[in-house]
């Protein structure tokens, strides 16, 4: 499937540039005994600046792996992603390192393992630790982080001792942190109550409405947690991608979309 027209969000000129992200004729294959099984077979699909779009699937639709190839952590068997008008595959490795630096993935069971009985602040600020911002800057950053995902109650617990919910918000301001221009989200809220689901959801359309600049690309298995998304891609399990046509007309905000029967 070919990529669809320019989407014009809210009628603004950065909305009309070329995409963010682009993933043309994506192919990912794994091996169950002497068979070989198409996981994607020739996805193609692209992400405009400041967009925010939503990928239903099932388990083993080939949700996960295809989230992780937008983010540059795998390559395609077959096919290219393209980010900024480059290809990936064809930027030098250092090159290609700062620019995937741009993207923040986050995991569907986030891991803590590094120091675990840290407070969440120090992991919070430790990408930026890493590239060697001062510590005080670095954990200024963090403290602002949690604040933008209602989380700065948590940042002085150790991940041990925290819910499942409570770590996605932390692990959403770890990635947030790095002032990233594409938010990739593998299953927010899997296994937490209805109550925080929803209050993830609404989370993440505040990002997505909230942060000028940055792209936000969510995966889950139900498609309440995907709305408020400017479009929703679905995977059936065939390794085949349903991308919805892009609209020129007018974004229903948050919350009134949930509403909508569209």
């Amino acid at each position: 499937m070919g990529t669809s027209e320019s989407f014009a969000r809210h009628a603004t000129p950065a909305a009309s540039a070329a995409p963010l992200l682009t993933v043309e004729r994506a192919s990912k294959h794994r091996r169950s005994g002497r068979r070989v099984e198409a996981v994607l077979d020739a996805i193609s699909f692209d992400l405009g600046r400041d967009e925010y779009v939503g990928l239903r699937g099932p388990r083993r639709s080939g949700k996960t792996t295809l989230l992780r190839i937008a983010a540059g952590i795998e390559l395609p068997d077959s096919g290219a992603v393209t980010w900024c008008g480059r290809p990936v595959a064809e930027l030098p490795r250092r090159e290609r390192t700062r620019r995937l630096r741009e993207i923040a993935f986050v995991a569907q069971t986030q891991a803590w393992r590094a120091a675990p009985g840290k407070p969440m602040l120090d992991h919070i600020a430790l990408p930026l630790l890493i590239t060697g911002t001062p510590v005080s800057e670095a954990l200024s950053k963090a403290r602002e982080a949690a604040v933008q995902v209602a989380a700065e109650a948590f940042v002085d617990a150790a991940p041990h001792e925290l819910p499942p919910d409570a770590l996605t918000r932390l692990a959403l301001a770890r990635a947030l942190v790095r002032d990233p221009r594409l938010l990739i989200v593998d299953d927010p809220g899997g296994g937490s109550s209805d109550a925080e689901q929803q209050a993830l959801r609404t989370l993440l359309v505040s990002l997505a409405r909230g942060r000028r600049g940055m792209a936000l690309l969510v995966g889950s298995r139900e498609v309440t947690m995907l709305r408020g998304a400017d479009r929703i891609m679905s995977l059936d399990g065939s390794g085949q991608l349903r991308v919805p046509e892009r609209t020129t007309g007018r974004v229903v905000p948050f919350p009134t979309v949930e509403e909508s029967s569209e």
